[in-house]
């Protein structure tokens, strides 16, 4: 098992035959060769995200974005 963060690398893995890969649909478009691509369909799947920022930053337009996102989410507003 690996865990990378980097798409190319992980298509680069199962180019390499070193397994298969759960990869976004997008990463189907960047010309790879060497690797087959199958679409699964709908999972209803999550995929974990995370927002940052500049600590003490006073950027309006970032504590905009970033009340919008905890109010899209249901999240109790978190410490400008």
């Amino acid at each position: 098992v690996h865990d990378l963060r980097n798409w190319l690398s992980v298509m680069a893995l199962v180019a390499q035959d070193q397994g298969v890969a759960l990869v976004p649909e997008a990463a189907s478009r960047t010309g790879f060769t060497g690797v087959s691509f199958v679409n699964i369909g709908e999972l209803n799947a999550r995929h974990e995200v995370q927002c940052i920022w500049l600590q003490d930053s006073d950027d309006a337009p970032m504590q905009l974005l970033l009340k919008a996102v905890c109010s899209h989410f249901g999240l109790n507003s978190v410490h400008l």
